[in-house]
């Protein structure tokens, strides 16, 4: 999961505050985001891939963190599995949230400020849901469709 994760957030791009390589931060700022924005004692520091740090001056006690297993937010105690994704996308009911999909079929709101379509992209390349589904062409639809354009003879 650490390699699709790292690669998500690769293939994505971005200026400004992005998500980063946990190892990219400071031993205080990944210590901040355990407490503050993971929330738990459980969750150790080797499982954190990466962090987006939303706070003005960088202490990491606001923003988003990805972990082997799950998706963090300051902004809530829930914790988001990743492989319980299903889809990820904006809310349209409000501008700054975002609807995470479960497979369950679940919905859960978030708060994801102006990071939404940037969160948005790389929760749905970690879950799959990126990718269009491509169908196989039905031959009586394929006919169908050809006898409507084409001319009568």
């Amino acid at each position: 999961m650490r390699e699709k994760i790292l690669k998500a957030i690769e293939s994505t791009k971005k200026s400004g505050n992005k998500f980063e390589p946990v190892e990219s931060f400071k031993k205080k700022q990944i210590e901040n985001a355990q407490k503050r924005i993971i929330k738990s004692s459980f969750v150790l520091e080797s499982n954190i891939v990466a962090m987006l740090d939303t706070t003005l001056f960088g202490s990491c006690k606001e923003g988003y963190v990805l972990t082997t297993a799950a998706f963090y937010s300051y902004r809530t105690d829930d914790v988001i599995r990743l492989n319980d994704i299903a889809k990820a996308e904006n809310s349209t009911k409000t501008t700054y949230d975002s609807i995470i999909t479960l497979k369950s079929g679940e919905k859960v709101k978030l708060f994801t400020s102006v990071y939404r379509d940037y969160i948005n992209e790389i929760l749905n390349k970690i879950a799959g849901a990126d990718k269009e589904e491509k169908k196989p062409k039905d031959a009586d639809t394929e006919k169908a469709k050809k006898a409507e354009t084409e001319p009568e003879s």
